[in-house]
């Protein structure tokens, strides 16, 4: 851990974990990136903190697997 941030844990609605997924950390000038490794070519970014970055990744996540 970084030191000076925080560790929010989540958990999905379903209450299991499908994908892992890495989570950049994002500040003032700097958004915040999610990375899902094992899908290829499946991250997404949010300006607005670490809540906004994980459901653009859930809704990225949906679309991706529809596209399948």
């Amino acid at each position: 851990m970084i030191a000076g941030t925080s560790v929010k844990k989540y958990r999905p609605r379903g209450g299991k974990m499908k994908y892992p997924i890495a989570i950049e950390l994002g500040g003032d000038d700097k958004a915040w990136g999610v990375i899902v490794p094992d899908l290829p070519g499946c991250f997404s970014a949010a300006d607005g903190g670490f809540d906004e970055a994980i459901e653009k990744a859930i809704d990225y996540l949906k679309d991706w697997k529809r596209r399948g």
